[in-house]
């Protein structure tokens, strides 16, 4: 399902390789390459985002910042969303941070919706599996689960989901009118 993303009346999770599903983008907050130009960019919560998406969503190459390469968001493939980010065709909100006492950080708990003509357009090569797992699988056999109250009900009832990434399913579900008016 999702919640650091959902698109329109789609969501995504992932099955990560802990035996957790999560929801998709599942990040941690860090620069994309090595150098302190690089840490100016993570304060901006989206561009840490969007860079996750493109991992998650097309296996593209991890920016972890081990590396000397940064990101440039007004390039290809990263200047649409980071574009639709802009004009309000891609929209972040933010539930809060969670706190797991089993996990060793707090998750900050997110929710992005994309215009479903954006999403199609930036995520046409989607991956049903990337580095991290799995991207489940709808019931019709494409990428993506409707974002029905039956399909919330079956994911938190009967997935094996990360705390951080329950939450977030739970919270969009519950504010879907002010996230899908």
């Amino acid at each position: 399902m999702a919640t650091h993303s959902s698109y329109t009346e789609e969501g995504y999770i992932s099955d990560s390789r802990g035996g957790l599903t999560h929801i998709i983008p599942a990040g941690v907050f860090q620069p994309a390459a090595i150098g302190p130009w690089n840490v100016l960019e993570i304060s901006v919560c989206g561009a840490n985002m969007i860079r996750e998406f493109f991992e998650e969503f097309l296996d593209a190459p991890e920016h972890d910042g081990s590396r000397g390469t940064s990101v440039d968001y007004t390039a290809e493939p990263y200047k649409k969303l980071t574009e639709a980010r802009h004009e309000g065709t891609a929209k972040a909100w933010c539930f809060g941070v969670g706190l797991d006492p089993l996990a060793p950080a707090g998750e900050i708990l997110t929710t992005v919706v994309i215009d479903a003509d954006v999403f199609d357009e930036v995520f046409a090569g989607l991956v049903s599996q990337n580095a991290e797992g799995e991207v489940y699988p709808s019931d019709n056999g494409t990428i993506g689960i409707r974002w029905t109250a039956a399909n919330i009900r079956r994911v938190l009832n009967h997935e094996p989901l990360a705390a951080a990434g329950a939450a977030c399913i739970a919270l969009t579900w519950k504010y879907r009118d002010l996230l899908l008016p």
